[in-house]
């Protein structure tokens, strides 16, 4: 809709996962590099914690996009507390056959896939995301696959999670477990400058203007948003989206404003919002007018 407006050649802000845009603050860095050295020197279990929409998954792709081809690498990015057992979803992940299997059948075939894997100079990861909705007897059977790593790390599991899991690790019945993991890191939201960076960089790696927000919208929107990147996405499209229907060239602190009182009025995340601000002239820039309205003006 705005693009053509901005000199744009996409939306910069699509909440769909595109390595073009990714954008590495310094803790993405750390925790991308401390997940490389965790799989360099094969450990058994490393957990990545964040707020939902910080970056977990991004990172994750980033790291399976940088390591070489003699990885094999399972996903189970289904988690469930109704699910207490793993094994078929670790099959599963591999593709790999479960069905009609006992489970010390599953655990014999899961066991002898590694050991091919490794004789084959590859080394097994499996990574299991939103790993907070885990059950207690599902990261129990997590545990006791250290066992296979007796002798030689035959499996390296990566646990990805909201920043609860830490606290369930750190619960009595999971110490053997929590003793297990030998790299902890977790992605906090982004600071003020890293936001206004990251905004400036999705902006130019879509053709615009690095400036195109102030320094005031940015600041406004990081507030709002609790510096968590989703959520900068989300609020930056919807800005834009308001400075195409009022002809501004530029995302200022009014534009950025008048969407947070809409998204307010009318119901959206109503508890995170800030209070409406007074405005001299009805809604915003145009008067009274709707942003639908005001649309339909500029396309006509």
């Amino acid at each position: 809709m705005y693009e053509k407006f901005y000199n744009l050649k996409e939306s910069p802000f699509s909440l769909l996962p595109d390595p073009a845009y990714l954008y590495m603050s310094r803790q993405h860095e750390m925790a991308l590099t401390l997940l490389k050295y965790s799989l360099i020197n094969h450990h058994a279990y490393t957990v990545i914690t964040g707020e939902v929409g910080a970056g977990k998954t991004t990172l994750i792709n980033q790291l399976l996009g940088e390591i070489g081809e003699n990885y094999t690498v399972g996903l189970i990015n289904f988690t469930d507390d109704r699910v207490v057992q793993l094994l078929p979803w670790m099959l599963q992940a591999f593709d790999l056959p479960y069905e009609n299997m006992s489970a010390v059948k599953m655990y014999d075939h899961f066991v002898e896939f590694l050991v091919e894997e490794h004789e084959k100079d590859r080394v097994t990861i499996l990574i299991v995301d939103e790993a907070q909705n885990l059950a207690k007897k599902a990261l129990e059977n997590l545990r006791m696959f250290s066992n296979v790593n007796a002798n030689e790390t035959l499996l390296q599991i990566i646990l990805v999670g909201q920043p609860e899991f830490r606290s369930t690790l750190e619960q009595p019945e999971f110490r053997q477990l929590n003793q297990r993991v030998s790299t902890y890191y977790r992605l906090d939201p982004l600071s003020s400058l890293e936001a206004q960076d990251y905004i400036s960089h999705r902006v130019a790696v879509a053709g615009g203007n690095k400036d195109l927000f102030s320094v005031d919208a940015v600041i406004r929107i990081w507030e709002q948003s609790g510096g968590i990147p989703r959520a900068i996405n989300t609020l930056c499209d919807m800005s834009l989206v308001y400075g195409f229907s009022n002809e501004r060239k530029t995302i200022d602190e009014e534009v950025v404003a008048e969407m947070l009182n809409d998204r307010r009025e009318f119901a959206v995340e109503p508890g995170t919002l800030e209070q409406p601000e007074k405005q001299s002239k009805g809604n915003g820039a145009n008067g009274g007018e709707s942003l639908f309205e005001r649309l339909i003006q500029i396309r006509n």
